[in-house]
């Protein structure tokens, strides 16, 4: 950049026979170097932000290339005990003899346990479902002896209302009779 503000502020034009307008030539500077310090500023502090982040790049870069490397030594100490054999492990062995896969020995433990709650929940589920049928199986033959006990009812109720309705009409013939009487009695 060729000005900056405070130049622009303190920039003069010789004055010709003709020559601008003082007042006006000065508020166009002063309009002017406003905005080149505005333009300025945000140019520093855009910097600075690029600064700043450019610094945590390489901070991350150091920081991923560290991590990797510790990952690095982390595999290769990995594969190094796996290839000694470990006291606890050479005891484990002897307790539970060689795997005869291709599992370490405690993957082997782990499937077997694994394979052992599968097969006992199996169980625990064939259980309920027998279970299941057992209490369904009784719910019908439940349902069933209530139905019995209801058709059983209703036919009482039947041979009931079958009894009781010739008594009624016995009994309203009655009243019918003894209505009349009492009239004839009467008059």
């Amino acid at each position: 950049m060729k000005f900056n503000a405070k130049e622009l502020r303190q920039l003069t034009f010789p004055k010709g026979t003709r020559g601008y307008k003082k007042k006006d030539v000065d508020d166009f500077l002063l309009f002017v170097s406003k905005d080149y310090y505005a333009y300025d500023r945000q140019i520093s502090a855009q910097t600075e932000k690029i600064e700043k982040l450019t610094d945590q790049i390489v901070q991350l870069r150091h920081s991923l290339k560290d991590k990797e490397r510790l990952l690095q030594q982390k595999d290769t100490l990995l594969v190094q005990q796996q290839k000694q054999e470990n006291p606890v492990v050479k005891s484990v062995r002897t307790v539970y003899g060689e795997t005869t896969h291709e599992y370490p020995l405690a993957q082997q433990i782990a499937l077997e346990i694994e394979q052992a709650a599968e097969k006992e929940c199996l169980e625990k589920r064939l259980e309920a479902e027998k279970y299941y049928t057992q209490q369904v199986n009784a719910n019908e033959e439940q349902r069933k002896e209530m139905a019995i006990e209801r058709q059983r009812l209703l036919e009482q109720i039947q041979r009931f209302e079958n009894e009781l309705m010739p008594l009624v009409e016995q009994t309203k013939q009655v009243c019918i009779t003894a209505t009349t009487a009492l009239e004839n009695g009467m008059d």
